[in-house]
Order: structure tokens, then sequence, then C-alpha cells
């Protein structure tokens, strides 16, 4: 009937919306919302990206009145709820509480949920996929992994590295035991998730190395700590295999890929397709870098110069692009990268070897032993790496000076454990140096940690009987006493 007709229709613009992103150099267009406090409503200028969310929010809501048992329907509203929520609360507990969409979300079923997660992953809004994974990962179950095609899954290679840690949560608190496709990912994205210090940072890319090197002193100044590439295919695996890159700048003489070569590879990527890029170069490219810009998302051109100034708008407005379009905005990264290390400890303690493999997360591991906040869980997934580089790692926390006691015996107990699991794997040097830390050491829980360390070393019975006579020399007293 019409009424059908009508919200099909609706549904139809709401969805177009749901996929509009972030465009560089448009004009502020004029949006007239309700204002709740003064009854009336209201004028003011925002993005054409953020004039098609609030758009799209109601054409849904009024498409969801005239037909509210369509499958399609709620599952783009859910998503535009649920975004909106995420965007308008900045993350904070209250948004996913009693009241919330989030909430709501929940009684509402795995069934929708996947659907709204799907429909945002096709959209590529990744706000909407974040925030429904957050949810899926409450109510669903490891079940979810085998269905034919599962957006949990599809998530895991997802353009947004937030979403993809998203769904490498969700799917651990299932704690699947069989594997499931897609299941190679999990521990790659957690170690990058780890590796991620929160620096900015940009690949520039030129053939003239002294002209390349010039131009990341300019984003130096911009607060973005820059790796240079003298290609565009190295420039291409740097900003892929780089944690942390959130801007690729090409100057026009780029090799070994070409400018418009590269651009493209860059794009067709998912670890890369999202970052910004920023051609830069004389004024003769520009009109080659708009048409990159209308073919491709989010890149600008800057023209060349020699003061970062002149180019902080465009470079800022890509950002704030990128921000609005990926989920990364919603999470706190200190946050994300404690739980990149929890979830490592849990694989190494809780889950199947045939469905994980560690050593893809030794180098994260071994290199966040330097935060306090995270040794603790990376001692323990490197516990289960069965290397010398990860023994290794482990014991320097005990022979290092200036290590907190705490940390120390923390090391010493994950010691033992990786030697009975996979052999003693430590130089000779190395374990002259843990016997003269052990000498040196006071605090008792340390001592005792060490000592255990000390007897998987397999001490032959000269050695135990000259230790047991000399205690037995110095103690008797006492212990007679």
């Amino acid at each position: 009937d019409r009424t059908e007709m009508a919200a099909a229709r609706l549904s139809e613009l709401a969805h177009a919306n749901y996929q509009v992103i972030p465009r560089l150099g448009v004009d502020p267009v004029t949006m007239w919302t309700w204002d709740v406090e003064q009854k009336t409503v209201r004028e003011q200028l925002v993005t054409p990206y953020e004039n098609a969310q609030y758009r799209g929010m109601l054409q849904a809501h009024h498409a969801l009145e005239m037909n509210p048992n369509s499958p399609e329907t709620q599952a783009l509203m859910l998503g535009y709820m649920l975004s909106a929520e995420r965007r308008q609360g900045n993350n904070r507990p209250e948004v996913t509480g009693q009241g919330s969409a989030h909430d709501l979300a929940l009684s509402l079923g795995p069934e929708l949920v996947s659907r709204t997660v799907d429909l945002a992953l096709k959209a590529q809004n990744y706000q909407a996929a974040y925030a429904g994974l957050q949810v899926l990962s409450e109510i669903g179950t490891a079940e979810l992994l085998y269905s034919e095609k599962s957006p949990v899954t599809d998530a895991l290679n997802s353009p947004d590295r937030t979403v993809q840690f998203a769904a490498a949560q969700t799917i651990l608190k299932w704690r699947p035991t069989e594997v499931y496709p897609n299941s190679h990912r999990i521990v790659p994205i957690l170690a990058e998730a780890l590796a991620d210090t929160g620096l900015k940072r940009a690949v520039v890319v030129g053939a003239n190395l002294q002209s390349t090197l010039m131009t990341a002193n300019l984003f130096d100044q911009l607060r973005y700590e820059t790796i240079s590439a003298t290609t565009g295919r190295s420039g291409f695996r740097a900003a892929a295999e780089n944690s942390g890159v959130q801007l690729v700048v090409l100057r026009p003489n780029t090799v070994q890929w070409p400018l418009t070569e590269t651009v493209a590879n860059l794009r067709a990527d998912a670890r890369t397709k999202l970052i910004p890029i920023v051609v830069y170069g004389p004024e003769e490219i520009k009109s080659k870098a708009e048409h990159l810009a209308l073919t491709y998302e989010n890149i600008g051109y800057v023209r060349e110069t020699i003061e970062s100034i002149h180019m902080r708008p465009v470079v800022e407005q890509l950002a704030r692009n990128w921000q609005l379009q990926s989920a990364a905005a919603l999470v706190d990264h200190k946050e994300q990268r404690a739980l990149a290390a929890y979830w490592l400890a849990q694989i190494g303690q809780f889950h199947s070897d045939k469905l994980y493999d560690l050593d893809h997360a030794e180098e994260a591991l071994v290199d966040s032993l330097t935060v306090p906040d995270l040794v603790g869980n990376s001692l323990i997934a490197l516990t289960y790496i069965g290397s010398y580089d990860a023994q290794s790692a482990i014991a320097r926390l005990i022979y290092f000076p200036r290590q907190e006691d705490r940390v120390r015996a923390e090391a010493a107990r994950q010691l033992k454990l990786h030697i009975q699991n996979y052999g003693l794997l430590l130089t000779d040097k190395e374990i002259v140096l843990l016997k003269k830390a052990r000498h040196n050491i006071l605090a008792p829980e340390v001592s005792n940690a060490l000592s255990a360390v000390m007897g998987q070393l397999k001490p032959d019975r000269v050695k135990t009987g000259s230790l047991l006579q000399k205690y037995s020399r110095d103690h008797l007293g006492e212990i007679l006493r």
C-alpha cells in the first residue's frame, strides 16, 4: 500500500544518508533543529556530513513510524541511535546505562544487532559498527561466528582499526573453541593496539631524499612523528605496517609506484583505506590532486611551502574528517592498549594454540614491558611464547637494576613457568646475572620467587650438597634452638 511505499522510500533516503562520508573543501550548510530548553527551532551551520546524519536519523524515524516491522529499517534506526549516542556522550559510562540506546539494544537480541553491524560495515559507518559490536559482546555467543556470513568475523578486516579491535574483543569474550573465519587476525590486531603508543605518525613519500626530509620536518612542526620513504611502495608498506599512522604525504615525484598508483594502492588496502592523504607540491600539480580527490576519499592538496602554518588548515580539516568517520574518536587510547595486553594474557592462559598464535605479538609484548600499566599482563602473555627472546626479556626484568620489587617478583614467577614449559633457553651470561641478582635482593617475595627459578636450573649433586652444607653450618644453631 501507499504507507509501505512511503516508508520504503524514507528508509532508502535514510540509508543513503547513512553512507555519506566527510568531504574536504565543502561549504557549511544550514540545519534546523529543535531546541528542547527554548522549545523552538534553532538554526546552526554544520558540515554536509553532520547534516546527512541528522536528516538520515529523522528519515529512519519516520520510516519506522510507518512500518515498524521492517527488519532493515529497525537495523538502520538502531545504528543511527547507537552511533549518535556514542558521539554525544564521548564514551562516558552513563552512555551505556539505563535509558540509553545501548541498554535498549541489549534487550532486542543478537539477530537484530548483528544486522545493524552488517549494515554499518557495508555503509562504511564505522562508529555505528563499533557501537553495535559493543552490544553484541554482551549478548552474543560463539555460534554467531560460524554462520554463513558473520559480520563479526568480517569486522576483523575492517578498514577501521578500532572496529577491528572491538570485533576481536567481542569474539574473545565469547570464548570460541573451534577455528572460525579470520581467526588468524585476532593476535595481530591485539599486537597492533598494544604497540600503538598514541603518537600521531605521518608517512612522507618522495623520490628525492633531501626534499622528502625537508617536507617531513614541516610535518614534524605540526606534531606528527614522521617516517620518510623514497618510493611509493615502501611508503605504502610503512603506512600499512606501522601503528598510529594518521597521515600520508605524497610528493609528485613519487616513483616505484608513481603518484596515482600509490594513491590507488593506499585506498585499495583495508589497512590504509581510511588514512588521510596530502598531495604536496607546486601549483602545477593542483589539478591532478583535485582529480584524485574526486576519485578517492579524504585527499587534500597542499602547495609547497617553507612555513608549516600554511599547510595547517588542510591537514587539520583532513584530521577532522577522519575523526568524524572513524571509531577511533570514541575510545580511550590508553584503556584500549591496556585491554590489548589483558586479552593477550587471557589467550596465553585460557585459549587453545590451534586458535591463536601468540608469536605474532612477541615484539609488541617485549616493548610493553617498560610500561608500568602493561607489564603485568605482558609478562603473563610472554610466558606462553616458547622462544629465547621471550625468556630473555622476562629475565631482564629481574636482573636489571631499578625495577620495582613487585615487577621483579612477577617476572621471577613467570620465568619459572617459562622454563618449566619450554626448557632453559638463557645464555650462561644471563644465568650468572640472575644469580648475582639473587644475592643482592632483600625483599622476601622477590627472593623466594627467584629461588624457585634457581631450582629450575637443575643444580648437580655436588652443587646441591655444597649449598645444603653451607646453610647447615650457618643456621644449625638456630634450627636446634
